[in-house]
């Protein structure tokens, strides 16, 4: 969406030197949401938060770019674009400059297993956000015109974050190697062959099946009633419509054989190596602790400055001049792990890679002192917290649980999870993933300019469309995450 603004205020980092009680967290954000459900199956969640006289509001739909099917890859980002065009009661940009004018602000999302539309207003303005989101949940009206234009404006998006971005082509070759056992390995923003055969009948077949109030939570976080939030959203959603239930289908983790190694040859940049680990998320794993314990090791090997590889392998053997660690819990299905490094000059590839290894087999040998375990508990959990400090940040988690399937009061037993993590379940789960038969690593090498490189090769058994498209895809959406 166009208009964007970070929400988060108040700095929290004294967190990580503050003692405080988990459970007294958790029990005070449980306390302040509120549940309903409609007769027609929509969810509401409401957060009392009355720091300030305003609210967040956040319809999250149920189809994201995991439910689409080759072919129309992209179509869950391209409704997004679409979803701003207009209805018949309000014309195109009226809905945007009515929350403009009345002193709020826009946002929306594609993920992977969601799409987010949030309205940030004055609280008295709570009414008008719910009668302009009911009525573009059912009533979305847009011209051929109006959606050549939007089609026009993802393709430039496509080349813009990945034709002239090495390391989205990267991201993006990678997680399309990494995520066959799972459907997160087409780009958020589709196959630009699939963008530019996407028909605008296709994108109202997508917004009947996914927009309808069973298959939406709409969250409110801020200074309100619960019980007058309720009443209003039966007002304005209560008559709407009910879709057809989803299917949602289960896709267990398969075996990897051996490493998969993959070069990449691109014009500017810096060599970079890119290490991903096929694991579970806190939805998708049958023992939803290790969800946790790979949320705990993120932080253990990598985001913190006093993590095993910043010290060990940046400041210590001086190999890595910057290396990241991603990895996001909340998706429904199974994701990956991924470490991120660039070597200092005359570092090889290949010898960074050997001595992440060799600190990863470390971890296993040496596991955290209690001290240390401590640290980066404290850390993760001030971390959870300083998210939880925003209006969005709230809204946020709240809403992305319910759409993955999880009971949003995981929002505030997350802070209890990360405090149960063991030493002992750390070890286990790194000899369970990461190892060299669990891992896809990706190699960026820099070359001239696009005449002198290659194009990447692709399996014979694609369609001239997406072979044109593993050659040309932008947006990157969750694969950092």
């Amino acid at each position: 969406m166009r208009i964007k603004k970070n929400l988060f205020f108040g700095a929290t980092f004294f967190l990580l030197n503050l003692a405080f009680d988990p459970m007294a967290q958790a029990d005070n954000f449980i306390a302040s949401v509120h549940e309903y459900m409609l007769p027609n199956g929509l969810t509401l969640l409401v957060r009392v938060d009355r720091r300030a006289p305003v609210v967040m509001s956040q319809v999250w739909y149920q189809g994201g770019s995991s439910q689409e099917r080759l072919g129309q890859t992209g179509v869950s980002h391209f409704l997004e674009h679409m979803m701003y065009q207009g209805t018949e009661t309000f014309p195109p940009g009226e809905l945007t400059q009515l929350i403009i004018t009345n002193g709020g602000e826009i946002n929306a999302s594609t993920y992977r297993d969601a799409t987010m539309y949030s309205d940030f207003m004055p609280k008295d303005q709570l009414p008008l956000i719910f009668q302009l989101e009911s009525d573009r949940m059912q009533n979305l009206n847009f011209t051929a015109n109006q959606f050549e234009k939007e089609k026009n404006i993802i393709l430039d998006e496509q080349r813009l974050n990945i034709d002239d971005q090495p390391m989205g082509y990267m991201f993006q070759t990678l997680n399309y190697v990494a995520g066959m056992d799972a459907p997160y390995n087409n780009p958020i923003i589709g196959w630009m062959g699939d963008i530019q055969q996407l028909s605008s009948q296709e994108l109202m077949n997508w917004y009947h099946e996914y927009y309808a109030p069973n298959l939406a939570t709409v969250v409110i976080v801020g200074d309100v009633d619960p019980d007058s939030v309720y009443q209003l959203a039966q007002q304005y959603f209560g008559d709407l419509k009910e879709a057809m239930p989803l299917s949602i289908k289960s896709y267990p983790l398969l075996n990897q054989t051996g490493v998969t190694h993959i070069l990449i040859k691109r014009p500017g940049g810096v060599p970079t190596l890119l290490m991903s680990f096929r694991v579970p998320s806190i939805a998708s794993s049958q023992v939803q602790q290790v969800g946790f314990d790979l949320d705990v090791l993120r932080d253990l090997l990598g985001e913190m400055d006093s993590s095993r590889l910043q010290e060990h392998v940046v400041r210590g053997q001086s190999l890595a001049s910057y290396i990241a660690v991603y990895y996001n819990p909340m998706t429904r299905y199974n994701t990956t792990f991924t470490i991120l490094a660039r070597p200092m000059p005359n570092v090889s590839l290949s010898q960074l890679e050997g001595a992440i290894f060799d600190e990863i087999t470390r971890l296993e040998q040496n596991p955290p002192s209690d001290d240390e375990l401590a640290r980066v508990k404290k850390y993760a959990q001030s971390q959870h917290l300083y998210n939880l400090d925003s209006l969005d940040g709230q809204a946020n988690l709240l809403g992305r649980l319910n759409s993955i399937g999880l009971p949003w009061q995981l929002s505030s037993d997350y802070l209890l999870a990360l405090d149960s993590v063991t030493r002992d379940d750390l070890v286990s789960t790194l000899q369970l993933y990461f190892n060299q038969d669990n891992l896809v690593d990706a190699e960026l090498m820099p070359v001239g300019d696009f005449s002198d490189q290659a194009p990447p090769m692709i399996s014979p058994a694609l369609s001239s469309s997406r072979k044109v498209a593993l050659m040309n895809n932008s947006e990157i959406g969750e694969v950092l995450l």
